[in-house]
C-alpha cells in the first residue's frame, strides 16, 4: 500500500512538471509570436512611413521642378518679349527737317550713326559715331562722336574738312514707331529734333502713294524718283553735260560762284572730279522715300538737292537740280 502511494505521488509530480513545461513552452511560443508580430508590424509601419515620406519628397521634388520650369519659362518669355527689336529694325535713313541721319550696321555688328546738317549752300556739318545697341532700352550709346564741318576754299575748288572734336558722347533713342531722338551730351545739337525713319514699314506702306512728295511737288512719286535716278546715274558717271541740262540756273557753286547757264557750268566742271567719299554717299542713295524739307529733296547726304521749281507757281511740276557738290580738282 505504501508502495502504491509512492507510485501515485511520483506520477502526479510527473504530470505537474509536464504541465508546467507545456505552459512555459506555450508562453515562450506566444512571446515569440508576439515579438515576431511586433517586429513585422514595426517593419510594415516603418516601410509605409518611409514610402509615404519618399512619396512626399518625390511630390515635393516634382513640384519644385515644375516651379523651376515655370520660372525658366517665364524668364524666357520675359526675355523674348523684351528683345522684340534688333538693330536691323532701325537701320535706315531718317529726317528731322533740314538735318538727316543714317543708321547702319557695321561688320562687327556695332551700330553706325551719321548725322548731317546742311547749314547753308556752302557748308554742311557731319557727326559720325558708333556704339552698341541695347534692345531693352532701344538705345544706341556712343563715346566716340566726331564732328566735322565741311566747306570750300575761296577759289571754290578745294574742299576743306575741319574736325571740331572727336570725343562726343550721347545716345540715339528709338521710339519703336519709326521715330528717334538724339541726346547729344557735347553741345545738345539734337535738341528739339524728332527724326522720322523713311525706311520704316509705315513709310514703305506709302510706296504706292502717288502723292508721297506732295509737300514739295505736284508730281507723282514715280516721276520724282525716276528723275532722281537719272540725276544719280549722271552724277556717278560724271556726265556733266547731262547734269547741265537738269540744273535750274542760276546756281551757286562753292563757295559763292554764281553759274548762270549750262556752258558756264561745263567750264566750271572741266577740271573737277568726284571725291571718293561723296561718290560713295551717292552710290548708297536708293532714290526711294528720299528725305525732303522746305528746300526740296535731298540726295545722298546733301551732295545733290532737287526741287520742283514750279511748285505753287504753275499748273505743272518741273524738277531741277538746285544744289550740287562733292568735287575736287583732278
Amino acid at each position: 500500500m505504501k508502495k502504491v502511494f509512492i507510485l501515485l505521488m511520483a506520477a502526479m509530480l510527473l504530470l505537474t512538471a509536464c504541465s508546467s513545461n507545456n505552459q512555459n513552452s506555450q508562453a515562450s511560443t506566444d512571446n515569440s509570436s508576439n515579438t515576431e508580430t511586433s517586429a513585422e508590424t514595426g517593419a510594415e509601419t516603418s516601410a509605409e512611413t518611409s514610402a509615404e515620406t519618399s512619396k512626399e519628397e518625390s511630390s515635393s521634388a516634382e513640384t519644385s521642378a515644375e516651379e523651376s520650369s515655370s520660372t525658366e519659362t517665364s524668364g524666357e518669355t520675359e526675355t523674348a518679349e523684351s528683345s522684340i527689336y534688333t538693330l536691323d529694325d532701325f537701320v535706315g535713313t531718317y529726317g528731322a527737317g533740314r538735318p538727316g541721319m543714317i543708321i547702319s550696321k557695321g561688320e562687327d555688328g556695332s551700330a553706325m550713326v551719321e548725322i548731317f546738317w546742311s547749314t547753308s549752300a556752302a557748308q554742311h556739318t557731319e557727326w559720325k559715331m558708333s556704339g552698341s545697341f541695347d534692345p531693352q532700352t532701344l538705345t544706341i550709346s556712343y563715346e566716340n562722336g566726331v564732328k566735322t564741318v565741311i566747306a570750300y576754299e575761296a577759289d571754290g575748288t578745294t574742299e576743306t574738312e575741319t574736325v571740331e572734336y572727336e570725343d562726343g558722347t550721347g545716345r540715339i533713342v528709338f521710339g519703336g514707331d519709326g521715330t528717334a531722338t538724339w541726346e547729344d551730351d557735347k553741345e545738345d545739337a539734337g535738341k528739339d529734333m524728332l527724326f522720322t525713319n523713311y525706311s520704316t514699314e509705315a513709310v514703305e506702306a506709302e510706296d504706292e502713294d502717288a502723292d508721297f512728295y506732295n509737300g514739295v511737288t505736284t508730281l507723282s512719286k514715280d516721276e520724282v524718283e525716276a528723275f532722281a535716278l537719272l540725276v544719280k546715274e549722271a552724277y556717278l558717271a560724271e556726265e556733266w553735260d547731262t547734269i547741265g541740262n537738269l540744273i535750274a540756273y542760276p546756281i551757286t557753286m562753292y563757295p559763292e560762284e554764281e553759274i548762270t547757264d549750262k556752258q558756264a557750268f561745263l567750264d566750271y566742271m572741266s577740271d573737277k572730279t568726284l571725291t571718293e567719299a561723296d561718290a560713295q554717299k551717292m552710290q548708297e542713295e536708293t532714290c526711294t522715300n528720299m528725305f525732303m524739307n522746305g528746300e526740296g529733296i535731298c540726295m545722298g547726304s546733301g551732295q545733290i538737292w532737287i526741287r520742283d521749281v514750279n511748285f505753287m507757281n504753275a499748273d505743272f511740276g518741273k524738277l531741277a537740280v538746285i544744289a550740287i557738290s562733292g568735287f575736287d580738282e583732278k
